[in-house]
């Protein structure tokens, strides 16, 4: 089990620490409490504590907001593509302006994220389908962060 206990300060809830059975503690972020609720809260006078399963824990930090596109760093978008569809597309931009422009974007050293809910990310995943750089099937896993 692992046990959590917030802090209150006043009327917010401010610490948050993870606490295993072994006494080794795991600081957590206040925003994990506020985006994934989780169930058997107690208050014993000082503060709150939760008992929950190291599982629910997990698998609750996995998760992610259902329809929230992922932003990816360039790399972590350009290891969505297979090899195949990075050699096909990086061949593609010596010919096609709108491909050599997206790359270009991408590959700028000030982007810091790859925001998969633009629309001029997904138009340009659409494109290079449009001209078979990427096979159609794989649409929806590019855009959904799935590295390979």
């Amino acid at each position: 089990m692992i046990y959590i206990k917030l802090k209150q300060d006043g009327e917010s809830l401010d610490c948050v620490t993870l606490k295993r059975q072994n006494d080794q503690q795991i600081p957590v972020a206040r925003d994990f409490f506020t985006e994934y609720p989780m169930p058997c809260w107690k208050y014993d006078g000082e503060s709150l504590v939760l008992r929950v399963d190291a599982d629910d824990i997990r698998s609750a930090l996995l998760a992610t907001p259902e329809n929230t596109p992922p932003r990816l760093s360039p790399l972590e978008f350009k290891m969505c593509l297979t090899s195949a569809e990075r050699i096909s597309i990086r061949g593609a931009r010596e010919t096609d302006p709108i491909i050599d422009d997206f790359m270009d974007l991408i590959e700028d050293p000030r982007l810091k994220v790859v925001d998969m809910s633009l629309q001029s990310n997904v138009d340009a995943i659409d494109y290079c389908i449009a001209q078979g750089h990427i096979a159609v099937e794989r649409r929806e896993d590019i855009l959904a962060g799935v590295m390979l």
